[in-house]
């Protein structure tokens, strides 16, 4: 058994800002927000903690996917809360030009934004960014069309709605960039110059309640104009949803930049926080102790009335305002600790960087990701629950209703670094209901793997290909099973292991 402790040091620097309001709003003391997304929404949202980092500032972030009665609309705490029923599903520039032009005194989705929200975020997906060349004649007959000229037809329309409406604030998110093995020079190009169009002045002007996150300026390699090589998932696939990495880098901004354009209307002149450790995810830096010292100072060409950390999980304190500071003794748990460091400027705006720490305790020859005692990560995904038994033993259950079901395990801990890519596998060992479907496995830096169940004896092992790449990416040590299990049929699983050269030492 190997019990030596080993500590991934994987630094992520970032300009943000997250911290607490000092107004009320409307009949609330706590601002609500809105972010109307999907998929790499989600994404943003679960692997840099945009939640926890706007609740520690003081904001109900509460935010809208795909349309679902049960889970589409997420409110402060993260819980399902029905849904708000977005027009045809469709995130796309002409639906959300269709959303900004439904009847605001009517029951529907534009009406429930105005009456229970303070800000609306929204965004288009990758697809958008997939623009075709203008014809003015197929465009006007079909809006529908990606061309520059329909997108600005749809977006001067929803900022018509928007300046009626001067007591709440509306932020467009811009559309992520393509994956360079989806799109091509000419599509990328276009993708960039609506963006500069839409962050201009020429859309804006100097309206007070309508902003642009550029969102597509922050993921898009300045050269090509598609997703940067260090934020894609996988160079060799087409997947454009951008990695765990290029979450954690663009929460804090997201944030930042939510909190100041509400207290100030501004997010120009922010402070800047540096740490002196180690600041790029691709220098992993191997430690032999589960505590850390971490340096940084503030640069700033204003005054700074305050410096403060968090782990966002109820630990921090204040840092010295005029001098470099230093955080000492940090104590890591197995998986992800996210420390922010933020700065508040006497003109009132906020900025912060943030570190992922990530420590591992385990074994060489073997990584449990989940197994009966639940002793690695923690659980979440639709309808997932921990079933007790006579001897004190869990289950994962899987509870199918007939619709895709998925199940996240999160900060398992798993170091990957030290298994070899031809001699590995992953093992999951199940007690029943695995067979009622096909299920996949989904793991960052991985991919997804479909798993051919052994009915005969509960056991399946798949070959997963590992390298560097692998390992950077999946910094946040998330396995998902993806699957779509029969009505009333639950999949139970007993175990999920990860073994080197099929040791179980």
């Amino acid at each position: 058994m190997y019990r030596k402790v080993t500590l991934i040091l994987s630094v992520v620097a970032i300009i943000s800002l997250y911290h607490s309001f000092t107004h009320a709003v409307s009949t609330s003391e706590r601002p609500n927000i809105l972010f109307i997304h999907h998929s790499v929404g989600h994404g943003l949202i679960r692997d840099g903690s945009v939640r926890e980092i706007l609740t520690e500032a003081g904001v109900d972030f509460w935010d809208h996917g795909y349309n679902d009665s049960k889970c589409g609309l997420r409110n402060a705490e993260g819980k399902p809360s029905g849904c708000y029923w977005i027009p045809d599903n469709n995130t796309n520039p002409d639906g959300l030009a269709l959303l900004f032009n439904l009847n605001p005194d009517g029951n529907n989705a534009f009406n429930k934004i105005l009456k229970n929200h303070d800000i609306t975020l929204f965004k288009s997906c990758f697809p958008a960014s997939k623009i075709t060349g203008n014809n003015r004649l197929k465009d006007r007959l079909n809006p529908k069309r990606r061309s520059i000229y329909n997108y600005k037809r749809h977006y001067l329309n929803i900022r018509k709605t928007a300046d009626k409406y001067s007591g709440k604030i509306f932020v467009i998110v811009s559309q992520p960039p393509l994956h360079p093995n989806l799109t091509n020079k000419d599509e990328a190009s276009r993708a960039r110059a609506f963006v500069k169009w839409l962050t201009s002045k020429d859309y804006l002007g100097n309206r007070k309640n309508l902003f642009v996150f550029d969102y597509f300026g922050l993921l898009a390699d300045p050269e090509t104009n598609m997703l940067r090589k260090e934020y894609q998932i996988d160079p060799n696939s087409k997947n454009s949803h951008p990695s765990p990495i290029a979450n954690m880098l663009i929460a804090p901004k997201f944030a930042d930049f939510i909190v100041n354009i509400y207290k100030n209307k501004s997010n120009t002149n922010l402070p800047k926080v540096t740490f002196d450790n180690p600041l790029w995810p691709h220098n992993l830096t191997k430690l032999n102790s589960s505590t850390v010292t971490l340096k940084g100072k503030v640069i700033s060409d204003q005054p700074i009335k305050k410096i403060f950390w968090s782990d966002l999980k109820g630990h921090g304190g204040d840092l010295p305002p005029r001098e470099d500071w230093v955080i000492k003794d940090l104590i890591l748990e197995n998986g992800v600790t996210k420390i922010l460091v933020t700065a508040l400027s006497n003109n009132g705006l906020r900025s912060s960087s943030v570190i992922g720490l990530q420590y591992y305790q385990g074994k060489r020859k073997k990584a449990i990701i989940f197994d009966q005692t639940i002793n690695r990560g923690s659980l979440s995904g639709i309808h997932l629950s921990a079933k007790d038994s006579s001897s004190e033993e869990k289950l994962l259950i899987i509870n199918g209703n007939g619709q895709g079901q998925r199940a996240a395990i999160n900060d398992i801990a798993l170091d990957i670094s030290d298994f070899d890519p031809q001699k590995s596998f992953l093992e999951i060992e199940y007690d029943q209901g695995m067979d009622k479907t096909t299920p996949r496995v989904f793991i960052p830096g991985i991919g997804d793997l479909y798993l051919h169940v052994d009915n005969r004896n509960g056991f399946e092992k798949i070959s997963i290909p590992l390298n560097k790449f692998t390992y950077v990416h999946n910094i946040l040590n998330r396995f998902i099973i993806r699957g779509t299990w029969l009505k009333g049929t639950n999949v139970y699983i007993k175990s999920i292991k990860l073994i080197s050269n099929g040791a179980e030492t």
